[in-house]
């Protein structure tokens, strides 16, 4: 009668221990290796020295004003985008860069 007094006891109680706290996971600030590349893109750059620095573009959306080259990596919460005019004599050359936000 005493061993299941204590086991019925035991067996309430268990849950209500003390469990110990769990360690915090890191948190690591430091910026992907590919935004010194991205640093390098300004206006005004040919496509080629584009393609040379960050690769060739997820996909690629031509418009009536431009071309609208889209770039996309797991570290980044938005999406890079370089633009190209259609006409002009700057077209082969950055017209609008947004970087893409590390996270």
């Amino acid at each position: 009668m005493i061993v299941s007094f204590l086991l019925t006891l035991t067996a309430c109680f268990g849950p209500f221990k003390k469990k110990p706290k769990p360690e915090p996971e890191p948190v690591t600030n430091g910026i992907p290796a590919i935004n010194d590349q991205w640093l390098q893109v300004k206006a005004l750059i040919k496509r080629d020295k584009v393609k040379k620095l960050v690769g060739e573009p997820l996909f690629i959306d031509v418009n009536r004003v431009g071309e609208d080259w889209y770039y996309h990596y797991e570290e980044s919460t938005v999406f890079g985008i370089i633009s190209f005019p259609r006409t002009g004599h700057l077209t082969d050359r950055v017209q609008y860069l947004r970087y893409p936000e590390w996270r």
